[in-house]
This record gives C-alpha cells, sequence and structure tokens, in this order.
C-alpha cells in the first residue's frame, strides 16, 4: 500500500506578474495562469487514478486544484479538502488567505472547509502560520504530511492524492525539494507509509507515464 502523493505548485497568480503584487490580498490567477492550470487536465497522465486533491486555501491554489483536476473531482464525486497548514509562508497580503465562507461563495460546495476555523487566515509573527520563521514553517510541513499520510493510508497501490502548494512552503513539504515553477508537478512517496513517525516523510520519485 504505497500510493503517489502528486505535488504540485499553484499557476501563475496575479502577485507573480504585476507590480507591487505582493499588496494585493489573496489573488487570483492570472489568465495566462488559468491556462496552464487547464493543462494539467491534458499533462498530467494518471487523472483516472486521483483519489483525491489536498489543496492550500488560497485562491490560486484553489483554482489551479478546481481547473487542472476538473474530470476527476467531477467523476469521482469528491471535494477538495482544504487545510491551512499548506498556505504560503510569509504574511503579506498575496500571502494571507480568505474566510472559509467567502471561498465557499466564489467556489460553491466542491470544497471541503471543515478544517479552516474562524480566523485561520489572520497572519503575524505571533500565530502559527505568520512571519517566515523558518521553525513554525518546518512544523506546518510535518503536520501537512502527517495529515496526507492519514489519508494515503487509505488509498491503494495504483492511486493518487494530488496535493496543491506553494513554492516556498513545498521545500519544507518534500526532503531536497527542487524548486516548482508554476504549475509544475512532481510525484512522491512516503519513506514509511505504514508507519506513524512522526516526521512521516517524502520523497520524490519518478512518475510513471502509464
Amino acid at each position: 500500500m504505497s500510493p503517489t502523493i502528486t505535488i504540485v505548485r499553484h499557476a501563475e497568480a496575479r502577485h507573480n506578474v504585476e507590480p507591487n503584487g505582493d499588496a494585493l490580498r489573496d489573488p487570483h490567477l492570472t489568465q495566462k495562469g488559468e491556462g496552464q492550470a487547464k493543462t494539467l487536465q491534458s499533462t498530467f497522465p494518471h487523472m483516472s487514478r486521483i483519489k483525491g486533491v489536498i489543496s492550500s486555501p488560497m485562491r490560486r491554489a484553489v483554482q489551479t486544484a478546481l481547473l487542472g483536476f476538473g474530470p476527476a473531482i467531477q467523476k469521482g464525486n469528491m471535494k477538495v479538502i482544504l487545510i491551512p497548514e499548506l498556505q504560503e509562508s510569509s504574511a503579506r497580503p498575496s500571502d494571507t488567505g480568505s474566510p472559509a465562507e467567502v471561498l465557499q461563495a466564489e467556489f460553491g460546495n466542491v470544497l471541503d472547509t471543515q478544517f479552516l476555523f474562524d480566523g485561520w487566515e489572520y497572519k503575524d509573527a505571533s500565530t502559527t502560520y505568520g512571519g517566515r520563521d523558518q521553525a513554525k514553517v518546518a512544523e506546518r510541513a510535518r503536520l501537512s504530511r502527517v495529515y496526507i499520510r492519514s489519508v494515503a493510508k487509505t488509498l491503494s497501490n495504483d492511486d493518487h492524492l494530488v496535493v496543491v502548494a506553494h513554492s516556498g512552503f513545498i521545500r519544507h513539504l518534500i526532503q531536497g525539494a527542487p524548486k516548482f515553477g508554476n504549475a509544475e508537478f512532481r510525484a512522491c512517496k512516503f519513506v514509511d507509509i505504514l508507519g506513524d513517525d512522526s516526521l512521516a516523510l517524502l520523497a520524490e520519485v519518478s512518475l510513471k507515464t502509464h
């Protein structure tokens, strides 16, 4: 029992390209980014094997999940699970999310927001999700892996679990992770899928195309 965990960076968003983009609160994808996300429908080789989609609750990640993996989500009657631990690291407006009710109003009931507690989007150096404290970010990554592993344990060897996150955070999520481009995806597996170790380490593997 060792399903593949596909880690995806969100597609191009407005803050990536606009002047003073970091001042935009929880920005959407650009038109180019929407195209990048939709292209995942044809470039990801195992759409029919996706059994779950987990995402950062930030708009650009949610849009990437819905546009990129919509066929699997619809076919499997799945909801995209949003966990706040996957959000980007800084406390800039562009890395600050939106309340659960705002996201549900915008994207609909396809989102599972049960983990988005009131005030999850509040970020400063005093909170769990604010600032660039590397120890805090590493702990968020660890908690993310533990949760992802708990879902992966319910799946089979040939199944795929998609996780959509952010460039800065992914470097903490995967051991020795390279820098991801917009809408880039890489395959990983848990070093010990059956274990209960607290680190729940993820390692990159080659993604089979058949």
